[in-house]
């Protein structure tokens, strides 16, 4: 009862911060398309370019980027090599599951450490054109490395369960997000 309880908060906590992603992300492609279109309109038919459209689109890039990582992550989008494990008997294939999730959480802990350091670091760096800090734009990257480390820990939790004998499985399988995702 434990680890369903566990597994189904996680999921909902994951779902609704992951929608929240989801919506940032596609607003942000939007606005970012948007702004370099004016740039381009604005360099080549008016031939005077905006100073501070090229570098609001590579922050947009960049917080589209690490805000989009962890719902990569949740749907198993993201680059892996998966040739030989349909071949691995299904409880082996949960072991390694859980060592390969394990061994992500280890890094993205690193890097979030890592990525705090570094925006903490952008609080006394002023953007050229823009009247920010790179604090803001640096922020994304522990944002999108701790939302991902949520992401991995259901992932961990997921494998666990898929350990269990089919009868315990089968109570566990109820997933109350799962509908919910699918709109995702």
């Amino acid at each position: 009862m434990g680890l369903n309880l566990l597994r189904s908060g996680l999921r909902r906590l994951n779902l609704g911060l992951l929608s929240v992603a989801k919506y940032l992300s596609l607003t942000l492609v939007a606005v970012m398309t948007l702004v370099i279109l004016l740039q381009v309109v604005c360099r080549y038919v008016f031939n005077d370019a905006l100073a501070w459209t090229e570098e609001a689109g590579r922050y947009m890039m960049v917080w589209m980027t690490f805000i989009a990582l962890p719902i990569v992550c949740y749907k198993g989008q993201h680059a892996a090599l998966d040739f030989f494990s349909h071949l691995l008997w299904r409880r082996t294939r949960y072991l390694l599951e859980i060592v390969l999730y394990t061994l992500i959480m280890v890094v993205l802990f690193f890097a979030l450490e890592k990525s705090w350091l570094f925006a903490s670091k952008g609080a006394r760096i002023f953007a050229t054109s823009l009247p920010i800090t790179k604090y803001w734009v640096y922020l994304s990257m522990p944002i999108g490395f701790g939302l991902s480390m949520l992401v991995y820990v259901e992932l961990i939790l997921d494998a666990i369960t898929g350990l269990l004998p089919e009868r315990r499985q089968a109570q566990l399988q109820a997933q109350p997000g799962q509908a919910l995702w699918k709109q995702l």
